[in-house]
């Protein structure tokens, strides 16, 4: 997993070289730059991201590739005639917290929900609810996609997730909000609201669409 991320950090490199006329360009705003961000190069380096189990090295170094392009588009900070770069705390408070760390964690909590949803004869389904049987080697255990993700659950505080997946738009909808606090379209939230449950109406409404999206 290390392999890939690295791999995927490289080609970030490469579509934020390919933009980098964009990036620097003085006749663009800042919310357009971020928008060519968001659009082009972020994904390349989150392409698949919602199966990925992250360490804290891996973490680190997504975050450390971010803030590079985020400094070339908001630029140098000038302080009493003098010009210096962001720091860390600056460029987390200019995105509002909405960092690719968090997208991606986003980013598997909307995968889960999707597999939820699923019939219990799909592939994907069974996966999910799979038990490992017998005892694990000695030392210290894999890293667990699962368990990744539902420690990012625990921690939000996410109760009966299961019923709350039922539901497409709500899903979708709480997942963006409640992951570290912040929406995937508008940013940082620091008091999320819960949304509306409508288990029965969604959940016809994925019925009749037959059930048949992977």
């Amino acid at each position: 997993m290390n392999i890939e991320i690295s791999e995927r950090i490289k080609n970030g490199n490469k579509a934020c070289y390919a933009n980098a006329k964009l990036i620097k360009s003085k006749f663009l705003t800042k919310n357009t730059k971020m928008r060519i961000y968001k659009t082009t190069i972020r994904p390349v380096v989150t392409y698949l991201s919602e199966t990925w189990t992250l360490t804290a090295t891996d973490e680190n170094n997504r975050c450390i590739f971010e803030r590079q392009i985020l400094r070339k588009i908001f630029g140098p900070v000038n302080i009493g005639k003098i010009w210096r770069i962001r720091n860390n705390m600056e460029i987390n408070k200019l995105i509002e917290g909405a960092d690719i760390v968090r997208f991606t964690k986003a980013q598997r909590i909307k995968w889960l929900g999707h597999i939820q949803r699923k019939g219990q004869a799909r592939p994907a389904r069974k996966l999910l609810d799979w038990k490992r049987m017998g005892t694990r080697p000695v030392g210290r255990p894999r890293q667990q996609w699962q368990e990744d993700v539902m420690e990012d659950l625990k921690k939000l505080k996410f109760k009966n997730w299961k019923e709350i997946a039922v539901g497409v738009s709500v899903w979708l909808c709480w997942g963006g909000i409640r992951v570290a606090g912040f929406s995937l379209q508008h940013g940082y939230h620091s008091n999320p609201t819960t949304p509306k449950l409508q288990h029965t109406s969604n959940q016809e409404q994925y019925d009749q669409r037959g059930n048949s999206t992977e």
